[in-house]
């Protein structure tokens, strides 16, 4: 598997006075890379306390332009974008985010890990694993053996006196057809009708047609014989405001999903 590596844009200006990215201290390599902003909510309470004065002074357009200035860079040194924040040599993508990106199974394990299993008709369940890594692993080294465990509806494990630690949450087929557009759409290749039907089998939602094609007059959006759609590499810069108006669409309700 390949592996990501990261390319952080910060920018805080009462600490960093102005950072930049200095190019010539980064080592590409050959792998996997994924670039993006860290904004004050990011960092951690102790690095906070250095930037108390400059916390509201966050410049959005400035991270923006440190951003493309790294994709610029990665794109000139043989990387080729494809997805919102990773880039990649030829063939070297990373293949396990590619499988929640192409709505594939994928597993969790480990404490913090989150899980995803779907059924044939789309929906599915998700576990994330207790984060307090010493009570999930004082279950599986201390508590019960693998003797104990048994399997309810062949779809999670479950222990017969205690169960798991983890937190689990079934994906309804409503939840899941916008999880294919807010994870197929990050990607530059798109998504195509012939998969999602595969999946739904069902044709892409009107709704989501008609989306399509006001972005495509705006140069947000390529569609190819009303098969592939993609955000392309401009579009795809205002993914989160396109899935926005995509949510309206499913008429979610604020509490029911949040990006």
């Amino acid at each position: 598997m390949n592996k990501s590596k990261c390319i952080t844009c910060e920018h805080y200006d009462s600490f960093f006075n102005g950072c930049n990215l200095y190019y010539e201290d980064v080592y590409l390599g050959e792998g996997d890379f994924d670039i993006y902003p860290v904004s004050i909510k990011d960092i951690s309470k102790s690095e906070c306390e250095y930037t108390k004065k400059g916390t509201s002074n966050y410049n959005y357009e400035y991270s923006d332009e440190l951003w493309i200035s790294a994709r610029d860079y990665l794109e000139q040194n043989g990387f080729e974008q494809y997805e919102v924040s990773n880039f990649s040599k030829k063939g070297k993508q990373c293949k396990h985010n590619l499988k929640y990106w192409n709505h594939e199974d994928y597993f969790g394990i480990g404490s913090g890990a989150c899980g995803t299993i779907y059924n044939q008709n789309g929906e599915g369940i998700r576990w994330t694993n207790r984060k307090n890594i010493k009570q999930y692993m004082d279950f599986w080294l201390y508590k019960k053996s693998f003797e104990n465990l048994c399997y309810d509806n062949s779809i999670y494990i479950k222990n017969q006196n205690e169960s798991i630690p983890q937190e689990c949450e079934i994906i309804d087929s409503k939840i899941s057809s916008f999880e294919f557009f807010m994870m197929g759409l990050r990607k530059l290749s798109g998504i195509s009708q012939t998969h999602y039907k595969s999946i739904f089998n069902n044709s892409f939602p009107q709704s989501f047609v008609k989306l399509c094609k006001e972005w495509e007059k705006k140069d947000l959006c390529m569609i190819s014989n009303e098969e592939t759609y993609t955000l392309g590499k401009k579009g795809i810069l205002f993914l989160n405001t396109f899935l926005e108006k995509l949510m309206l669409d499913f008429n979610f309700q604020q509490k029911e999903y949040e990006l």
